[in-house]
């Protein structure tokens, strides 16, 4: 129980760093944009996301100009380096190509160049030859985002997505002047889905600026050449074991007649720096070989193979390393360790749910999120056991379905995100959002609302952001809305600020059928005084089929432009006559921030 009953009678609630309990009535009910592991004890407003994808757009060409080479298009918001490209055109004859991408550079007064190349270079300027063209036009969107993956050592801080569309995005040319995430200019050609993305840096990279990033696209493999943080140019029909580039290469699953599949080939580079992926019942992989600089269209420069390691009723979705081994993680309830070097896996690990959906290691531990349950389990590499269960009471049914997002381990936080639907297929929207769960108190709390601010939809791909100093919890999301939107989230260095960080305590009885009881007052204390505009507001329902009604709201002195406030107490609370009482704290932030530093509730007569 996070609540315990002094000898005057007094209810104090804390224990809000334990996180969320596993039922309504031994603990925390609920938590969410809270930090619980900065000041043990206190609960504190979390940090914010803000968005890093541009929103959608569509409009007009009302003239272009073939002295100039401009456009001159129906906004002025489009920035430098965002892609749209055109479905109607007054002539495709002049030098604008229709359904092709073009990357803006925005010169102003809604006035464009368009350049074939993401880099915007002078050389892909289009080359317009009429005046007074008009058309129609649109952003190139993102679809889910399925994968991250970073450039290491010269390009530390660049990120790439794959979406579940096969389009791949980066911050490498980010807008000007928001810094948005933008679209690579790969295409998917017989269609495709991402299905995983891995980046490689040959050894010799500090000094020929060049790496790569490996794109798994329904049956085949792609690739960007990186070549001196300026330009990303694209390759299709990667064949590792040929070298060879062409559309009719297919992965060893596939055989050699191909055909779309959604699949999982997520991959990821080991720290020995080889390249493995999943590819139904095979492994691949691929690394460069000694003494030599690794190019993809050169065999002699690097180690490939594909091993069938799964049985035939098993199909690899997922990959980690613990120890020595490389874990493979399959549709059946069975993890698979493999040596890297024999024919085959050593003895399995037997789980208890089937699915394995993704596994992260963290030391000498690998967690994993299986079935649909909301269960996770751990190993050490030898058995597995359950860790911690996303609780069933936040979705005001009874055994919710979960299927699982993205997840990751930073800060020695595991952050991961889930959806959850009724038995009859609902979805329910009271899960969607970064989880987190402290490895040291085990502390579970919803971390994060995303900035499509709803808990609709999920994180579907989550990476550390690694640079030195990155702001708030350090991580990039990427999201759907569950609403047909779709984008990538950072965190913030700025606290949540519109009452969205909030802890539900137990649901405490404090009274009987025969005997309720009625409080006289209600108290909060915090470890330091609020800051003007900073708001403490203290909430209560009596039962869990009830809304929450308001008990009072603590404003600053903002006066002097500074609070003092470092509790409160409400006399003659409204409720009466009752068995059973939950309170809710919701914490507003600011900017400038105390962040709201709770430290009890007490409730007393």
């Amino acid at each position: 129980m996070a609540y315990k009953q002094e000898k005057n009678g007094d209810i104090v609630i804390n224990g809000w760093e334990n996180g969320i309990a596993d039922d309504p009535y031994s603990g925390i009910s609920d938590i969410r944009n809270i930090n619980l592991v900065s000041i043990p004890k206190e609960a504190s407003v979390n940090f914010s996301t803000v968005t890093n994808v541009a929103t959608n757009k569509t409009g007009t060409m009302t003239t272009s100009s073939a002295g100039s080479d401009t456009v001159t298009l129906s906004t002025n918001s489009l920035e430098t380096f965002q892609a749209i490209q055109f479905s109607v055109l007054s002539d495709a004859t002049k030098g604008i190509v229709l359904n092709t991408p073009y990357w803006v550079v925005a010169l102003g007064a809604g006035v464009y160049e368009l350049h074939t190349n993401n880099a915007c270079k002078v050389a892909d300027l289009v080359n317009i030859t009429a005046d007074s063209l008009t058309g129609t036009w649109a952003t190139i969107n993102m679809s889910t985002p399925k994968h991250f993956t970073y450039l290491k050592t010269a390009y530390i801080g660049k990120y790439f997505m794959v979406d579940s569309a096969g389009l791949v995005w980066s911050n490498m040319f980010a807008t000007n002047p928001s810094g948005y995430w933008t679209y690579t200019g790969n295409t998917t050609l017989t269609g495709g889905h991402g299905n995983g993305l891995v980046n490689y840096v040959p050894s010799d990279s500090l000094s020929s600026g060049i790496g790569y990033v490996f794109v798994f696209r329904d049956y085949c493999i792609d690739y960007a050449t990186i070549t001196s943080n300026t330009t990303i140019a694209w390759t299709y029909g990667w064949n590792p074991a040929t070298g060879t580039t062409a559309q009719t290469n297919y992965l060893k699953s596939y055989g050699s007649s191909g055909g779309i599949s959604n699949s999982s080939h997520e991959c990821f580079l080991a720290p020995d720096n080889v390249v493995y992926y999943c590819d139904g019942a095979y492994i691949g992989r691929f690394y460069e070989e000694t003494g030599q600089v690794f190019v993809p269209t050169t065999t002699t420069t690097y180690i490939a193979d594909n091993t069938r390691l799964l049985p035939f009723t098993d199909t690899s979705q997922c990959l980690g390393f613990l120890g020595t081994n490389l874990m493979i993680g399959g549709r059946q309830n069975v993890v698979y360790p493999w040596d890297t070097t024999s024919p085959t896996f050593s003895y399995p690990i037997l789980l208890p749910e089937y699915n394995v959906q993704k596994m992260v290691t963290v030391n000498t531990t690998m967690y994993m999120f299986i079935g649909n349950r909301g269960r996770i389990y751990y190993t050490n590499g030898t058995n597995a056991q359950l860790y911690k269960k996303i609780p069933d009471h936040l979705s005001g049914t009874v055994e919710p379905y979960f299927t699982w997002g993205g997840a990751c381990s930073t800060k020695n936080q595991l952050y991961f995100s889930a959806q959850a639907y009724t038995n009859a297929g609902s979805l329910l929207s009271t899960y969607g959002g970064v989880w987190a769960i402290d490895l040291d108190s085990k502390a579970l709390r919803l971390t994060n609302k995303l900035s499509y601010g709803t808990y609709a939809g999920y994180a579907s791909a989550i990476i550390p952001n690694f640079a030195t100093n990155p702001a708030g919890t350090g991580l990039y999301i990427g999201w759907d809305s569950g609403a047909s939107t779709y984008g990538i989230d950072t965190t913030s260095s700025i606290p949540y600020y519109s009452g969205e960080a909030y802890i539900d305590s137990d649901l405490i009885p404090i009274g009987t059928f025969l005997k309720p009881t009625t409080n006289g007052r209600v108290e909060f204390k915090l470890s330091m005084p609020l800051l003007a505009n900073e708001t403490v507001s203290l909430w209560y329902r009596q039962k869990f089929s009830d809304a929450f009604t308001q008990i009072g709201t603590t404003t600053t002195n903002t006066t002097n432009g500074a609070g003092t406030t470092f509790s409160n107490v409400y006399q003659n609370v409204p409720f009466q006559k009752s068995q059973w009482i939950q309170i809710r704290a919701v914490l507003t932030s600011t900017s400038t921030a105390s962040y709201c530093r709770l430290t009890e509730i007490r409730l007393g007569n």
